[in-house]
């Protein structure tokens, strides 16, 4: 199993807090659920849930399909899932008793954001989803210097995801 660990509270929440009060979704689904380490499996993969938890892993991280049974009975472990397109967005399958554990969701994984024609689809999809997934992080991942700065600029303040993520490996 090719795993990858996620520290979900790296970039938790773009906008800050509008009042003293009040903070943003992905701050507050954080506090809520509490820090995030993700290891990412697909559905394929060998996949055994004892040696996963007792690697102190929280949550499941699946590369597009998921493989739920895996999860245990529902709702089963918290759960993430890369959406491969807008189309496949979770509840798929049988996924729908586990929607209570679902963490987070990306759309793909490290989008050429730079392209003004893949930006718009990325910012369309927040637009689209957000109001559907309250209690699920909506999150984009890119490498870092991946994307030039005016185009981030305007990808941040157009799609206003809940948390932003960053996976560069210098050596």
């Amino acid at each position: 199993m090719k795993q990858w660990v996620i520290g979900i509270i790296t970039a938790a929440a773009l906008t800050a807090p509008v009042g003293a009060t009040e903070l943003s979704k992905g701050f507050r689904l954080l506090i809520e659920r509490g820090f995030q380490i993700q290891g990412l499996v697909t559905k394929d993969n060998p996949f055994h849930l004892h040696t996963y938890l007792a690697a102190n892993y929280t949550t499941i991280d699946w590369l597009g399909a998921s493989n739920t049974a895996l999860q245990g009975r529902p709702p089963g472990l918290p759960w993430s899932r890369w959406a491969s397109d807008p189309e496949h967005m979770p509840p798929v399958r049988d996924e729908k008793p586990y929607m209570p554990q679902l963490v987070s969701v990306s759309l793909g994984d490290e989008p050429d954001l730079n392209n003004p024609v893949q930006r718009q689809k990325n910012i369309d999809w927040y637009e689209r989803f957000r109001g559907q997934f309250p209690r699920t992080i909506l999150f984009t991942n890119n490498w870092g210097l991946q994307i030039q700065d005016r185009a981030y600029q305007d990808f941040l303040s157009r799609a206003k995801p809940d948390m932003i993520s960053f996976d560069t490996y210098p050596w």
